[in-house]
């Protein structure tokens, strides 16, 4: 549950975790506090709804929860990957229900949103980042946000180990190794097994519960390749993760992120990693 303003209570989940909590909640009868989640608040945000696809009593309880906030004027925000007249599985009064709202083809950012999108997290960062080399990060990459932004901060992690000022050429440098971009897919088992190998580990030992402190570095810098790399939800890689909670998946994250900055050893591990994973897919293309 987020609060964006004093008394707007805004919920964000993915369809998945819906499925989750309500066969859970079944299973424990408490309908009725799985409700109340859901039905109580002022925004509801839906992620990946085609996966509610062949999960009847969940739409039907998803039926209901969109009854329940559209008669009371609250605000319902669903996204998929696909126009709702295509979303196959689902009830035909579901389907019309999306077809209530106003429908959005969210296509990657244009050069001039990926710049404002770099410039906004230079501010919140505080980071001061030369006009050119935002221009140069935002016209290599542009398929994903999220490696937008990734490749910001190995810029910033590069200039900070080595001590140097932040210029295109330094850009280049620290980017070389994403630098082109593949235009396939990279498989979150692909992530697993390269860091699992590059590490000494097992796929198996990335996903247990053991907390030793280099098995736990292997796993976060796994989950951020994951995050970087693919379209994957933070509670998608969770579950990838031993069914992890998807504030766990984003500390692992950030650490790395933060880690970056701060260790040698650390920005090359990821380096290293996005280089062999990278080359992995080019090399079976």
């Amino acid at each position: 549950m987020y609060r964006v303003n004093p008394g707007i209570r805004v919920k964000y989940v993915t369809s998945e975790r819906f499925v989750t909590e309500f066969i859970k909640a079944v299973r424990e009868r408490q309908g009725d506090q799985f409700r109340h989640r859901y039905r109580e608040v002022d925004v509801l945000l839906v992620d990946d709804i085609q996966f509610l696809a062949k999960r009847e009593e969940t739409q039907t309880e998803f039926f209901h929860t969109f009854n329940h906030l559209h008669g009371s004027g609250r605000q319902i925000a669903i996204a998929s990957d696909r126009p709702p007249h295509e979303l196959s599985g689902l009830e035909e009064r579901l389907v019309s229900r999306f077809r209530w709202g106003l429908c959005v083809d969210v296509q990657p950012p244009d050069l001039e949103t990926r710049i404002a999108i770099l410039q906004l997290k230079a501010e919140r960062e505080r980071l001061t980042i030369p006009h050119d080399v935002i221009e140069f990060v935002a016209s290599k990459f542009d398929q994903s946000v999220r490696e937008l932004e990734g490749a910001l901060v190995r810029v910033v992690a590069w200039s900070e180990l080595t001590a140097q000022s932040i210029d295109q050429e330094l850009a280049e440098r620290a980017l070389q190794d994403l630098i082109p971009q593949t235009d396939h897919e990279i498989p979150p088992q692909l992530i697993m097994e390269q860091t699992a190998e590059y590490f000494s580990l097992s796929t198996g030992d990335l996903v247990s519960k053991s907390r030793s402190r280099p098995l736990t570095q292997a796993r976060h810098i796994a989950m951020y390749l994951m995050r970087e790399c693919t379209g994957l939800s933070l509670v998608k890689i969770g579950e990838i993760f031993g069914g992890r909670d998807h504030t766990t998946v984003l500390h692992g994250i950030k650490k790395v992120e933060d880690e970056m900055r701060e260790r040698d050893a650390t920005f090359r591990q990821v380096q290293d990693l996005t280089r062999i994973v990278r080359g992995r897919v080019r090399g079976t293309s």
